[in-house]
């Protein structure tokens, strides 16, 4: 859902009062390379087709104010990922940071949904 949210508040702009990002990465093909031992290097040639959106240069252009949250512990897309398309958000909400959240359970986190909830209202 990153691409896709980042796609329509950057380039779109429909009326909304803001966005959520959970996990959010900073282009596929990082993700990919990051987990790349796992598929023995299949990108090293032409990388354009997985990199053509890149979130990471889109989410500047987004004019809302943007909730980002991360596990800690995911092992899917680093926390990197969302730290650093956090920093390039130009109306920042404290972003939450849940320490021991993964990918796939972070909808379990009480705290997660406290936090968007508050976002929202």
């Amino acid at each position: 859902g990153t691409a896709a949210a980042i796609a329509l508040l950057s380039e779109v702009r429909p009326p909304v009062a803001g966005a959520i990002l959970l996990a959010p990465f900073t282009s596929m093909l990082r993700v990919v390379l990051w987990k790349r031992n796992c598929f023995n290097k299949p990108f090293e040639r032409s990388k354009s087709c997985v990199d053509k959106f890149r979130c990471i240069e889109k989410i500047p252009l987004v004019r809302v104010p943007v909730l980002v949250c991360h596990g800690k512990e995911d092992v899917v897309v680093p926390i990197e990922h969302g730290q650093a398309i956090y920093e390039k958000v130009p109306d920042k909400v404290p972003p939450l940071w849940i320490p021991k959240a993964g990918h796939l359970n972070i909808l379990d986190y009480p705290e997660l949904w406290s936090r968007i909830r508050h976002f929202l209202f």
